[in-house]
This record gives structure tokens, sequence and C-alpha cells, in this order.
């Protein structure tokens, strides 16, 4: 699968599975205001938090990949000698390590 496919597929997953993790725990608030059991909206709460912060995950991971794509299999385009210290620094951050930073040059 290449890293536009996943993007593709990442992306638009954790955008839906934050739209229903923020449903969900509008729901579970809606819930507590019912006065129903405490049981049942803590549930209710920790099962949207669980969508929601898997959704952040994978629309994470969709960026992670749209980065991956714009480096590895277009690097004639957008990655011109200005912009592409940046664009690297940045999927080296997104990969855990960290770059030095990148001075920018303003020449006038």
């Amino acid at each position: 699968m290449t890293h536009k496919n996943k993007w593709l597929l990442f992306a638009p997953l954790g955008l839906t599975a934050i739209g229903a993790g923020a449903c969900m725990v509008q729901w579970a608030g809606h819930l507590k205001d019912e006065k129903v059991p405490a049981s049942q909206w803590v549930a209710a709460g920790t099962a949207a938090l669980v969508v929601l912060n898997a959704g952040m995950s994978l629309f994470g991971r969709g960026i992670l990949e749209r980065v991956r794509h714009e480096l590895h299999e277009k690097p004639g385009k957008g990655a011109t000698a200005v912009n592409k210290p940046v664009v690297a620094q940045k999927y080296l951050w997104l990969k855990g390590r960290h770059a030095e930073p990148v001075e920018a040059s303003l020449t006038q």
C-alpha cells in the first residue's frame, strides 16, 4: 500500500471517528443530565473518549502518511531548495526524532 493510499484511508477515517466520538461525548453528557445511573453514563463517556482519541490517532497517522508521500513519492513537486529542509525537519519531528532547527534566511 502506498503512502498516498494510506493517507487517503487514514485521514477520512480519523475525521469520521473524531466526529462520532464528539457526538458520543455529548450523548454521555446528556445521559448524566437525565440522571441515569452513574455506571451507564461513565461507561458511555469512556467509550466516547476511546472513539475520539482513536480518531485523533488515525487522523495523525493520515498526516504522517501525507508527509511521507510528499517527501518520497513527489520529490520534485512542492519540495524546493527553500522549503525542503523545513519539510524534512517536520518529518523527523513526526517520527519522534529531533532535528537541528532550520534557520530561515531573510534576505531582502
